[in-house]
């Protein structure tokens, strides 16, 4: 059972509610394919865990506090650089560490790299 693993995964990092709500406001409304039902036991996991990570209360925060920023994004073939103002990021993502730069991301083909100012 999905749920069960999901439950069992997320023990180690506390409430269980925050796996189920999360479960509930994150994942993907029917499985019609093995990606789709992919998606459906790893997002909820992934919210509940990001959502732990900057000490959020509710799951709907955490799409706000991650991704909407000023940013100025350069792309290359090889490169993402992503130049953003420290001063106006929020701490939980320092706290959470999730400001580091990932560097070679094989799935994207591309080295990322936050750059602040």
């Amino acid at each position: 059972d999905a749920l069960q693993q999901l439950l069992q995964a997320m023990q180690p990092y506390g409430d269980a509610q925050v796996v189920q709500r999360s479960r509930e406001e994150c994942s993907a409304p029917g499985v019609s394919s093995p990606l789709t039902r992919w998606l459906d036991w790893l997002v909820p996991y992934l919210c509940a865990r990001l959502q732990r990570a900057l000490g959020l209360a509710e799951g709907s925060a955490m799409a706000r506090t991650l991704c909407e920023h000023r940013a100025h994004i350069v792309a290359t073939a090889t490169h993402l650089d992503i130049f953003l103002s420290l001063n106006d990021l929020p701490i939980e993502i320092r706290l959470a560490g999730l400001d580091r730069d990932p560097a070679w991301i094989p799935a994207a083909g591309r080295f990322v790299a936050f750059h602040f100012l």
